[in-house]
């Protein structure tokens, strides 16, 4: 998520993504971020920390953005406000979204 929209959904960024990001994803639990800022400079970081330079790697930052995008996308999904009597169905499919947007935790 892009600062503006995690802003709109009342979300905070995670720590670990430079504020001013333009593409911030984190996977692995927090263990990895990758993150491309303003000026286009692509960069991996491991545990908050800086990692790899990864300018020019397409895979990564095409995996990356496909990521945000799909998690934005259930992150709507999951916040929807339903206007009629709610289904099962839409309450289903709103419940497994926002199970998709939220870490998952370690037991």
């Amino acid at each position: 998520m892009n600062n503006q929209q995690i802003e709109s959904n009342n979300q905070k960024p995670p720590t670990d993504v430079a504020s001013g990001a333009v593409l911030g994803v984190t996977v692995g639990d927090g263990k990895y971020t990758v993150q491309q800022d303003a000026s286009g400079r692509l960069t991996a970081l491991r545990y908050g920390e800086p990692w790899r330079d990864c300018c020019g790697d397409g895979l990564i930052y095409q995996l990356a953005a496909e990521l945000q995008d799909a998690r934005e996308a259930l992150q709507r999904i999951a916040s929807y406000p339903i206007h009629s009597e709610p289904t099962g169905a839409a309450m289903d499919m709103q419940e497994i979204a926002a199970a998709l947007v939220t870490p998952n935790e370690k037991s």
